[in-house]
């Protein structure tokens, strides 16, 4: 069965530094193509870490995704957190292709996608399978953190169906009806974005708050 698990925002900036494992694993050759990018999606969420860093060097802060598209590629979705110029967006797909060739990867296995997180209208490629919804993990957790709810969220893409777990403090846990709007906003909030899938949302407890 298809199976990924993709942590939480907040836990990935704890990721470690690349293994010489890692990079072996990571020098797909263009014989393997995509197939094998996907029996090792765990080495690519690794690369999302790295993405991420290269970007930042630039001055940019994003959320990294990957979804699967109709022709086997993998669509590398760059979300930056501020507006940027038709030359800046030819730049920062540049950042990600010398990544790629860095690390062994066919460029012809991968197409790069660049949004505005906060753009009020999402861009949705409606042929795309995603195999990770860290841009979504962080819409839910922003509108949580507005209403003072939440200590993290994280989200696990299952072949059928996308779980949201969302962390709470012991006291938020323990009370229905705050357990009641928190999943109201995190529903609401799927909807408002138009993301379309089987989305569940799991409320837990961190093991040292119980």
């Amino acid at each position: 069965m298809f199976f990924l698990v993709l942590l939480g925002i907040c836990l990935l900036i704890f990721a470690n530094p690349f293994s010489a494992e890692d990079k072996e694993k990571m020098a797909f050759s263009e014989e393997k193509g995509t197939a094998a990018i996907i029996t090792n999606i765990d080495t690519n969420k690794l690369n999302a870490f790295k993405f991420r860093e290269e970007l930042k060097k630039e001055g940019y802060s994003s959320f990294v995704d990957f979804a699967l598209l109709p022709n086997e590629k993998v669509e590398i979705i760059i979300n930056l957190t501020k507006e940027v110029t038709q030359a800046q967006e030819e730049k920062i797909k540049e950042i990600i292709q010398d990544f790629l060739n860095q690390n062994g990867l066919a460029l012809n296995s991968f197409e790069i996608s660049v949004a505005n997180f906060y753009a009020k209208t999402i861009k949705h490629n409606e042929s795309a399978k995603r195999i990770s919804y860290v841009d979504l993990q962080g819409y839910i957790f922003e509108n949580l953190t507005k209403e003072n709810y939440g200590l993290a969220v994280s989200h696990e893409v299952l072949e059928d169906q996308t779980i949201f777990h969302i962390s709470l403090s012991k006291e938020d846990f323990n009370n229905e009806n705050t357990k009641i709007k928190i999943e109201k906003i995190a529903y609401d909030t799927i909807k408002e974005k138009k993301f379309k899938g089987d989305f569940k949302v799991n409320l837990t407890v961190p093991p040292g708050n119980k």
